[in-house]
């Protein structure tokens, strides 16, 4: 049996199809969010390049999906561990 044989095929969850097994979890790069608490071009060209590796799935992490939802800047910050 080949290791990991099922990483590259699809895989349904409810109604979705997901081409392979990879999955890029959601995670905060220390980038992204404007002085408006806007998504910033610069994460969105780092979400599109990861894309351009064809993971199965990629789960971009909090986004406001309304004006109204837009993070405060003044709120945001970086905790070292």
């Amino acid at each position: 049996m080949a290791p990991l044989k099922h990483l590259f095929q699809p895989l349904k969850i409810g109604s979705m199809e997901v081409k392979n097994r990879i999955v890029m979890p959601g995670m905060e790069p220390g980038f992204g969010i404007d002085d408006s608490g806007r998504i910033h071009p610069q994460h969105t060209e780092f979400i599109l390049e990861r894309a351009r590796g064809e993971p199965g799935m990629i789960i971009s992490g909090a986004m406001p999906v309304h004006p109204s939802g837009a993070a405060d800047p003044a709120t945001i910050r970086m905790v070292p561990l």
